[in-house]
């Protein structure tokens, strides 16, 4: 293992210090595939305080990278990762997710034998705060199924996702759009040709399921997704984007419907 440039970069953005950022660490760590970094950004008006806290595990564990920025936008964290990883594939995480020990194992062998592939994601477990699996959600399983949903919402679970690094670089990393930089960043991908992809059929990956989370969060999820597909229908790139939109507004409407509901009833 050559820890100056190992084959496979770890992203992951916080703004938090819990035990689901702790275990999501150590199941980063946790990995059959042993030529791994583990970069992690953090910001947030904690940030200072949330590096001094981890600042051992880095003095433990050479693999551990920490950045700390004064900027509080999740793209740009993101973009910042990617700028000082050493790996030629990037894994992404979130912060109360949970990685299986074959997950980078097993999309790093597709990258390597797959040339024209820059895109690996996998099934997940839809895990509560407890971490019980409460659900399960099946990534697409071609290519163009991938692209054919694009229209409609984002059919992919982020952090289960390994990409090609220079891919990432030829787009210019991910778009300034808060709420839906992943979505934003798949669109980017797919416009310029790079949205090749594989899907493995298996739950490597564990995702929080935030679906009675935040509806403030959420809401503005769908409108930033709205605004985006409005954005490429109007440059052509197909009425169908109109109807995602659509779609995605709708479910802003009876996402704000179902909290004012809830407010009323508590």
């Amino acid at each position: 293992m050559t820890l100056k440039s190992p084959k496979i970069s770890w992203l992951l953005c916080t703004n938090v210090d819990n035990k689901m950022f702790r275990n999501a660490i150590a199941s980063c760590l946790a990995q059959t595939q042993e030529d791994f970094e583990l970069v992690i950004v953090v910001n947030g008006d904690r940030r200072r305080e949330i590096h001094s806290n981890i600042a051992p595990m880095m003095e433990r564990d050479p693999r551990i990278k920490i950045e700390v920025t004064d900027i509080n936008f999740l793209p740009f964290s993101l973009n910042l990762g990617i700028h000082v990883a050493s790996g030629k594939y990037i894994a992404r995480m979130d912060a109360d997710d949970l990685a299986g020990v074959e997950r980078l194992r097993r999309q790093a062998s597709i990258l390597d034998c797959q040339n024209a592939t820059n895109v690996v994601a996998t099934d997940v477990n839809l895990i509560d705060s407890h971490g019980r699996v409460v659900g399960y959600r099946s990534a697409p399983r071609s290519t163009s199924e991938l692209h054919r949903l694009l229209f409609w919402r984002n059919p992919l679970v982020h952090p289960s996702i390994m990409f090609r690094k220079s891919a990432l670089q030829t787009v210019g990393g991910y778009p300034a759009n808060a709420h839906c930089e992943d979505y934003a960043l798949l669109l980017l991908l797919k416009e310029r040709g790079l949205l090749t992809y594989h899907s493995i059929a298996e739950p490597l990956t564990s995702y929080r399921d935030t679906s009675s989370g935040p509806a403030r969060r959420a809401r503005s999820a769908y409108s930033s997704m709205a605004g985006l597909m409005l954005d490429y229908f109007i440059r052509g790139y197909g009425i169908k984007y109109c109807f995602g939109a659509g779609w995605q507004i709708l479910k802003s409407l009876i996402r704000g419907v179902s909290d004012n509901k809830r407010i009323v009833s508590a």
